[in-house]
């Protein structure tokens, strides 16, 4: 599952990370936990917090699936990943214990952005850049990627309203997730998009 402006993958890539000495402690630990059957380990972090292999995985993986897959000849770094304020949410499985050196696995990834309108009281952050790793469907991870984005969104933004850029065939999954469609539909990068809002407020 994925939208913030960009396709759907459906021919798996692996996509390995490292661990790089002391460089993953940076940033913010959420939780260590099982889910569906998956031990998952998500890290809350500004781009420099990424290790440079962590960041190259990130990169890959948006890339393979918004780029190459889809078809869809754009800039994928659009320099938002470094602004005041951006957060990459990660969702890490960690490596077969029985494997030495093996790194973890980057199972789900998302953006978060600050509200265009600084300014303004409780203007909606976004979230966007959201992706399920093609090995990782079917757990629900993408539901659990989201409620996550959310809530870091509006912890960090201090608001109870979160925008996203949803691809048109997906906006029924986001609305399943509290978000609710606004405006017209419209063309971004060749592929039918919708806006959509959620709000707690």
């Amino acid at each position: 599952v994925w939208g913030g402006g960009r396709g759907a993958m459906e021919a798996a890539a692996e996509v390995a990370l490292e661990v790089e000495d002391d460089e993953r402690a940076k940033g913010r630990l959420l939780s260590a936990e099982r889910a569906d059957g998956m031990e998952l380990e998500w890290r809350l972090c500004e781009w420099r917090e990424l290790s440079s292999v962590e960041a190259y995985a990130v990169a890959q993986l948006r890339v393979d699936v918004f780029v190459v897959e889809q078809q869809c000849v754009y800039s994928e770094f659009d320099g938002q990943d470094l602004i005041t304020g951006a957060l990459h949410l990660l969702a890490l499985k960690p490596s077969d214990a029985s494997v030495a050196g093996r790194p973890p696995q980057l199972a789900a990834y998302l953006r978060i952005l600050p509200p265009k309108d600084t300014a303004k009281v409780g203007a909606p952050g976004r979230l966007g850049r959201i992706i399920v790793h093609p090995g990782f469907r079917g757990s629900n991870l993408g539901t659990e990627l989201v409620r996550r984005g959310v809530e870091a969104c509006e912890a960090q933004y201090n608001t109870k309203t979160v925008a996203i850029s949803a691809q048109a065939h997906l906006a029924k999954f986001y609305a399943r997730n509290g978000f609710c469609a606004i405006g017209e539909g419209y063309l971004e990068d060749g592929i039918p998009h919708i806006a959509m809002i959620r709000s707690t407020a």
